[in-house]
């Protein structure tokens, strides 16, 4: 079960990468560097600031490997689609291959990349979109205290109140943070990913991170960076720092 659950999630990654967005800070632009035969186009231009983009055909799958570990990957859409993937484990070695649907490799394009902080993880995107959201902008603003951690709990505390869990609602189906907000609930992710985009429009470097609860249930939850440590925490919470047993799987 757990594997499929997985597996439903390397879809929704697909959903969510596409038309991935920056911060205001960072040049958006595509320059296409790399061409395949297959009409696969792979552009690493903006590495430096901790991103690739892939232009990839319809039904084919796009696999991330970083460290010769295969991270996870996804099947495309059913049409050409540019795809946006975060560099968000820092330096170091990356692949990015591009397989048929009977699994062939169509492109494989490996990166070295070198001198990413974690300005990384104030980007705005798709999973962590403040940049296009206004009710973000303005929560935020609302909330917001030098008291970084004071503002973490009441960021928290607004998204749990706020966006009530839904477990019937597919996990797997990308809903943006407006929806989420004006129908007042969601799962798990749902309040992550708002938590996070708050902090990032503050200028408070959050990871997003999908992993497995104590109870062993694929979850999703926070970490902030503070006095330069890590600090993980689970918006869903009450206790938000009570995450004893957690095990990490994958950062956004």
């Amino acid at each position: 079960m757990v594997k499929i659950i997985k597996c439903l999630l390397y879809v929704f990654i697909a959903i969510l990468f596409v038309g991935c967005s920056t911060s205001p800070s960072y040049e958006n632009t595509y320059t296409m560097k790399f061409i395949e035969s297959q009409n696969v186009f792979i552009d690493d231009s903006q590495k430096d600031v901790g991103y690739v983009s892939i232009y990839a055909p319809p039904n084919a799958i796009i696999e991330y490997v970083y460290q010769n570990k295969s991270i996870y990957g996804f099947t495309t859409k059913e049409y050409y689609e540019l795809y946006t993937l975060p560099l968000s484990y820092l330096d170091g070695e990356y692949i990015f291959r591009v397989y048929s649907k009977d699994y062939s490799i169509i492109a494989e394009y490996p990166i070295t990349v070198e001198g990413l902080t974690n300005d990384v993880f104030l980007l705005s995107n798709s999973l962590v979109d403040f940049k296009e959201s206004q009710l973000i902008v303005n929560l935020a603003n609302g909330l917001y205290t030098d008291n970084i951690e004071e503002y973490i709990l009441k960021a928290s505390t607004l998204a749990r109140k706020n966006i009530k869990q839904d477990d019937k609602m597919p996990s797997t189906v990308f809903t943006n943070l407006y929806e989420v907000w004006y129908n007042k609930k969601g799962v798990c992710f749902n309040k992550a990913s708002f938590v996070c985009a708050m902090l990032r429009y503050n200028h408070i470097p959050c990871k997003l991170i999908f992993g497995y609860n104590e109870r062993n249930n694929y979850h999703a939850w926070c970490a902030c960076l503070l006095n330069n440590q890590w600090v993980e925490f689970d918006p869903n919470l009450v206790d938000i720092y009570n995450i004893s047993g957690y095990k990490q799987d994958i950062q956004f």
